[in-house]
């Protein structure tokens, strides 16, 4: 993705801050996983009911509304039915694999 003007400069000001760089992966991780529910037909209220946790907790999750640990992605990765270990790799996660972080490192 090409930036200009501001975002450009807003990226540069923060390539380097951790908080910058994990938002921007939360994003891309909940925006794939949206994906696969759509793509299985997994609603809010299912997946609420495969994680043991209410509908109201999966849309807070789902609307990055909150800090994501690595165990509410695992949770989540597992009640789409998509194995944990694809979040190590993010490669595998995003599909084709060439995916850049806001730190414009990409996966190939």
């Amino acid at each position: 993705m090409k930036l200009y003007g501001f975002a450009k400069q807003y990226h540069e000001e923060r390539k380097n801050d951790p908080n910058y760089i994990t938002s921007g992966i939360v994003i891309e991780v909940l925006d794939n996983l949206a994906r696969l529910m759509e793509e299985r037909s997994i609603g809010k209220k299912l997946l609420a009911r495969r994680m043991g946790k209410s509908e109201r907790y999966v849309t807070k999750l789902l609307s990055r509304c909150s800090d994501l640990s690595i165990r509410d992605l695992v949770t989540l990765a597992l009640a789409i039915g998509e194995r944990p270990e694809k979040l190590r790799d993010l490669a595998d996660l995003f599909g084709d694999g060439d995916q850049c972080l806001p730190d414009k490192t990409c996966s190939k």
